[in-house]
């Protein structure tokens, strides 16, 4: 989203003359334009703080941890608990507890949102031991992502489901994530297929 639809939208209402229903819809699209812009200028200011941020080295416990956010997405999308089950063996990590919090919040939100219209939302979020490093999985059964867009999640404002049941992403959510695993010493990996789902894999360090 940019400033041309908004200015071009007032500049045709300062010169044309646009009354009733007419003037209501064109005030619509400004607002909608308007409230658009303003969530990618605070997501690019949240996504600068996280890059500018220099990462704390401490013991996170997951068990502490993956239940908060998934109690507070749950809360945010109006969710109950059964729409996303916790299981595996879930331990310490050493990372940054902010970061990686922000890691796990967009993770199950992008999970959450892009679910399939006839299908209600559920997700999974499992950990599992891989040496010295615990590998967490947050796994969806949404519409999945096509292989050939794979190779760009974490770019910015790449948007792969502009229509979905939970409506509309900004584009920068697995940029954070991508930013903060890489500042973790973490890695992303993701498996997904149309129609069946995707799931993420996070992998850091045990503490």
């Amino acid at each position: 989203m940019s400033l041309r639809p908004i200015l071009g939208l007032g500049h045709y209402l300062q010169t044309e003359e646009v009354s009733g229903a007419r003037a209501g819809e064109f005030h619509h699209k400004i607002v909608l334009a308007a409230t658009q812009l303003e969530r990618q200028l605070d997501a690019l200011a949240e996504y600068t703080k996280l890059c500018l941020r220099v990462p704390r080295r401490e013991a996170v416990d997951l068990k502490r941890l993956l239940p908060t956010v998934v109690g507070e997405e749950l809360a945010k999308f109006r969710l109950g608990e059964e729409c996303v089950e916790l299981a595996g063996r879930m331990g310490s990590v050493l990372a940054d507890r902010a970061i990686l919090k922000l890691v796990f919040r967009e993770l199950i939100d992008n999970a959450l949102l892009f679910t399939r219209a006839d299908q209600p939302a559920r997700v999974k979020v499992s950990c599992q031991p891989q040496g010295d490093r615990l590998e967490t999985t947050i796994q969806d059964f949404g519409p999945g992502i096509p292989a050939d867009c794979l190779p760009l999640l974490g770019k910015p404002f790449q948007r792969f489901h502009p229509q979905t049941a939970g409506g509309d992403g900004l584009g920068l959510g697995l940029t954070r994530v991508t930013r903060g695993l890489a500042a973790l010493g973490g890695r992303l990996r993701c498996l997904s297929q149309v129609g069946q789902g995707s799931s993420f894999l996070v992998c850091l360090r045990t503490a």
